[in-house]
C-alpha cells in the first residue's frame, strides 16, 4: 500500500451519520474510489475531482485540518 496526503475540509452531522469531506491533492492521486484502501472504512463514498465524500454512522472524532489516513493499493 502506497500512504496518500489527505485532508479534512469538512464534517457536518446529518441525521444519525456524518459527512466527511476529504481534499486528496491531484497530484497525489489519480485512481479510482476502488483503488483506495481506509483505515475506517466509510457507510458510503465517492471521489470526484480530488476529494472524497465520505458518510459514516459514527463519530471518528476527525476535525477540520486533521490528516486523514489513506492508502492506495
Amino acid at each position: 500500500m502506497i500512504p496518500i496526503f489527505a485532508t479534512v475540509q469538512n464534517i457536518e452531522k446529518q441525521g444519525d451519520g456524518y459527512f466527511i469531506t476529504v481534499f486528496v491533492g491531484c497530484e497525489e492521486y489519480s485512481g479510482t474510489f476502488e483503488m483506495l484502501e481506509f483505515e475506517r472504512k466509510p457507510d458510503l463514498g465517492w471521489y470526484r475531482e480530488g476529494c472524497l465524500e465520505l458518510i459514516y454512522h459514527r463519530d471518528l472524532n476527525f476535525k477540520t485540518g486533521d490528516s486523514f489516513p489513506l492508502w492506495t493499493i
